[in-house]
């Protein structure tokens, strides 16, 4: 029996539990014509499929020919889009969705009706378990998401690389989401607070106002970028919104505000850009971008409550917090075109335009961190003694998460992340390193979300104390790979050192952020470490400063 897991092939669902509403179950596999491997390849590679499974519900799929797939189901428990690899072997077509540690395989199965048309089905075989009812070559067919319920401008046309969202993307904002910026340095601020509060606890952390207007309080930019530890909660602006009834709208850290306050930022910009997408886009590993217009929001989770807002001409805006009972917050939960009516520098009613050119249209696209590249390449290159190391610290990384997870209870978590750690240690021909750095980021901020979780005992205490002995590990391990990652790329092209140093801080940075995380646990747990486990993470700690 196929392994039932949240990402798992839709199709073992049907297998496992629907043996009795099966329409199929008069169908006998043996009198049917088994597709040969070269059969598959030849009907489904670059073909966009529909079909229609055992309890009459319907999908629709795509077979790229570079391997990737796309798999839509329109009703049920599964209801929505998953994604992978596919390929074809042994007779067998197999696929390994995002988040598995194996392929699926299932057979596809094909004869003529009495009227001599042609029928194909897959199933196991035992079963048949679904039919296709329809093939067409991809360039000639609708998109999969253009099957889907749409929430944009009709007619519009979604730039290439991008999809229109579905229902798949909205969201229900849980009663237990947090009522402040996930952020700890904002963590005096909640979404409850009124303009009065806002200004008075702004004013005791070093902030000077520049404007109090009804719906906006503004904090003055601060230039210089040397030293911002004991000024205005370490944050270059802070801007707060608020609705006409007064309820708070979003809390944002903005980085750069509108043509008249371009200068007070040009020292050490660029570097300061560069630090904010590590701390944003590498801290979270986000993989939904929403564009509208010429705007960009890059979702941080799942909700879309915490979003980077861009303007793509100056690139990074802002890192906005969204009160989730405020109008924008749902906004955004629902992806409605409101979401992205909003204005940091003018609050105002228009938002986003609608024009014959600017559509305002809600589409979606994956962030491509360019560092990536380096790091894949890095990672699946020779066998050098600093490439090990970094190998050894992403596995002494991992077990330390996987600790933390479980002494905080968070069996799913503790699972995502040991089948993570096997993936790397089975030693795969090519290294997927974004899937890596993304569920590493996965498991830290959901390890941040429940620090006050579990049981306060002495098991728990030992696996924490234990998690920072793999932690100091991962640090050290490090250490060779972050002195020498320069020298290794800056032999090439000045494009290289720069995404040399930016591989590296993109590493540091994960690393320090997951050191944050459990800074927080030990806190929340009251637990003193060990003499040496503490002298040893404290060396750790020192070594992923960014």
């Amino acid at each position: 029996m196929l392994m039932l897991k949240k990402f798992l092939f839709v199709f073992v669902f049907f297998i496992s539990f629907n043996l009795n509403a099966n329409q199929f179950s008069s169908i006998n596999p043996s009198s049917l014509n088994i597709a040969k491997t070269d059969e598959i390849v030849n009907f489904l590679n670059n073909k966009v499929i529909e079909g229609i499974y055992s309890d009459n519900s319907k999908f629709i799929e795509i077979f790229q020919s570079n391997g990737a797939f796309e798999f839509e189901m329109f009703s049920g428990q599964y209801k929505g889009v998953y994604r992978g690899q596919w390929k074809v072997e042994n007779n067998y077509i197999c696929f390994l969705y995002d988040g598995a540690s194996q392929y699926d395989c299932v057979i596809l199965y094909y004869a003529n009706d009495n009227n001599g048309n042609l029928q194909v089905f897959f199933g196991t075989d035992q079963e048949i378990f679904s039919q296709i009812t329809s093939v067409n070559d991809i360039n000639s067919s609708n998109s999969l998401t253009n099957n889907s319920n749409q929430r944009t401008q009709p007619n519009a046309v979604a730039p290439p690389g991008t999809e229109h969202i579905s229902d798949i993307d909205v969201v229900t904002v849980g009663d237990n989401y947090l009522n402040y910026p996930s952020d700890n340095d904002l963590s005096e601020l909640n979404f409850d607070m009124s303009k009065d509060q806002v200004i008075q606890v702004l004013e005791n952390n070093g902030c000077k106002i520049m404007t109090k207007w009804k719906r906006r309080v503004i904090t003055q930019g601060q230039k210089d970028s040397r030293d911002l530890k004991s000024k205005c909660f370490t944050k270059k602006m802070i801007v707060i919104g608020f609705e006409d009834n007064g309820t708070m709208e979003f809390i944002a850290d903005a980085h750069y505000m509108g043509n008249e306050l371009s200068k007070q930022f040009l020292d050490d910009f660029e570097k300061n850009k560069v630090r904010l997408r590590i701390e944003s886009f590498q801290r979270y590993s986000p993989n939904l971008i929403y564009n509208v217009g010429s705007k960009d929001a890059i979702c941080l989770n799942k909700e879309c409550l915490e979003i980077v807002w861009r303007d793509r001409l100056r690139k990074e805006l802002a890192i906005l917090y969204l009160n989730p009972k405020g109008f924008l917050g749902k906004a955004f939960a629902n992806k409605t075109i409101d979401s992205f009516k909003i204005a940091l520098e003018r609050p105002n009613d228009k938002g986003c335009v609608v024009t014959e050119d600017n559509p305002c249209m809600i589409v979606k696209a994956k962030y491509v961190d360019p560092s990536i590249q380096y790091l894949n390449m890095y990672m699946n290159g020779p066998r050098t003694p600093e490439r090990e190391s970094l190998k050894n610290m992403y596995t002494n990384y991992i077990q330390a998460q996987i600790l933390a997870a479980e002494a905080l209870g968070l069996v799913d978590v503790a699972s995502d992340l040991k089948l993570l750690l096997e993936y790397i240690v089975s030693d795969p021909a090519q290294l997927d390193m974004e899937r890596v750095s993304t569920r590493i980021s996965n498991g830290t901020n959901e390890l941040f979300k429940n620090t006050n979780s579990g049981q306060n005992n002495e098991e728990a205490k030992k696996k924490i104390d234990e998690a920072h002995v793999y932690a100091a590990k991962a640090g050290g391990e490090g250490e060779l790979f972050f002195n020498s990652i320069t020298a290794i790329f800056g032999s090439g092209s000045f494009e290289d050192a720069a995404a040399a140093a930016e591989v590296a801080s993109r590493t540091k940075g994960n690393l320090a952020y997951f050191y944050q995380a459990l800074k927080k646990i030990r806190e929340a747990k009251n637990i003193n470490l060990e003499p040496e486990t503490q002298e040893e993470f404290g060396d750790a700690e020192s070594i992923v400063e960014i």
